[in-house]
Formats: structure tokens, C-alpha cells, sequence
């Protein structure tokens, strides 16, 4: 049998994406906190419903972004799996590990420019706030404009030389395909606190 996922925020533009790549059970806010048939949640809801959701007690993938305290996260890892990730794209997990490798070893200016559709809330990003947590100085410059999915471009620049990396999503369907991807990934994992990393370093 496979994996049954209770998905929170089915109703939201990524939730919709992910309904239509796999089965999933819609949770609502009606939806009790006892127990229910699904074996793992996938949260794309909001972060204001983290308490609620954490309530379940059942391993959750976390795509919601806004969290000014992480410790509640970090509490329940103690006893659940907890996968925690601002982005699901496999391609922007590669950029991070990229972008962390080049800031050790190329000494240079750092710019960051994310640009996003003209309806996203977050500024910065949660993608460009993980990104710059491995390279602090780098300056952010968001941009909010027209239906732009998600583009994260930085730039290293020193007086030799520039160096560019720049990832741009086509389809909601690159975030929906990791959500579900770091589901199968943490259903076979001991209590604990995971990301993309971990993804990534089993794909491969």
C-alpha cells in the first residue's frame, strides 16, 4: 500500500500541485487533532498554524515559510521526523550547496537578486534567507513583479572576475515533485530535524 499523506493547504496554489502528482488526504482547519488515517502531513499551509499543525504528532514535511522562532520545530524533532525546507526544487538545493562551496573559496563581493510574482508576501524570500545564512555578506535585492514563479540569481565579484549562478523555476510542479519526494525520504527516518541536504545526498 502506499503512503498515505494528509496535505495541509490543499486549497493553496502549491497544495493544488501536489494534489495532482499524488493521492493525498486534504487536512482543513475543522479537520480534528486526534488521530486520522494518514501515515505523514505535508504543511504548506501557513506559519501561522505551525502549533496546530506540530499537534498532529505524526512525521510533517514543513514548506511554510515567516517563522521568526524555529524552536517549536526544533522541539518537536526531538520526537518526530520533522523535514523543514522554504523550498522544495531540487534545482535550488544544488544552488545552495554550490553557492555555500564558491563563497568559501572565491573571495569576492556578494550579490543576491530574487525575483518573484508580484503576490508573494515574503521579502526577502525563505529561499533567499537559507541561501544567505552560508554566505552573510551577501547583499539582497528582491524583486516583486508581474507572474515570475521564482528566480534566485547571485553574483560573486571581485576585481578579476565575475562569477554567476542562477536558478529560475518553470512550473509549481518542481516544488510539488520535491514536497512529495521529501515525504518518501522521511517516513523511513529515526526522530530528527531534516532538509534538502539529506534529500539531496540520497538522490544523488
Amino acid at each position: 500500500m502506499g503512503l498515505k499523506i494528509g496535505l495541509i493547504g490543499a486549497e493553496g496554489k502549491l497544495g493544488k500541485a501536489i494534489s495532482t502528482l499524488c493521492p493525498v488526504i486534504p487536512i482543513t482547519r475543522a479537520t480534528p487533532r486526534a488521530f486520522f488515517d494518514c501515515d505523514l502531513l505535508i504543511d504548506v499551509s501557513s506559519h501561522k498554524a505551525l502549533f496546530d499543525n506540530l499537534a498532529f504528532q505524526k512525521p510533517i514535511v514543513i514548506g511554510t515559510t515567516g517563522h521568526l522562532d524555529f524552536t517549536p520545530i526544533l522541539d518537536a524533532a526531538k520526537k518526530l521526523p520533522v523535514f523543514y525546507s522554504p523550498n522544495f526544487s531540487l534545482g535550488a538545493a544544488i544552488l545552495h550547496k554550490l553557492a555555500s562551496w564558491i563563497g568559501q573559496h572565491f573571495i569576492a563581493d556578494i550579490d543576491l537578486i530574487e525575483i518573484h510574482h508580484a503576490e508573494k508576501k515574503a521579502s526577502p524570500s525563505g529561499t533567499a534567507l537559507q541561501l544567505i545564512k552560508s554566505l552573510p555578506s551577501a547583499r539582497v535585492h528582491s524583486i516583486r513583479t508581474g507572474k515570475v514563479m521564482g528566480e534566485h540569481t547571485l553574483i560573486f565579484n571581485n576585481a578579476e572576475e565575475r562569477l554567476t549562478l542562477s536558478h529560475e523555476v518553470h512550473s509549481r510542479e518542481a516544488f510539488a515533485r520535491g514536497a512529495i519526494a521529501a515525504a518518501h525520504f522521511l517516513i523511513d527516518q529515526p526522530p530528527g530535524l531534516y532538509g534538502m541536504d539529506n534529500l539531496l545526498n540520497r538522490e544523488l
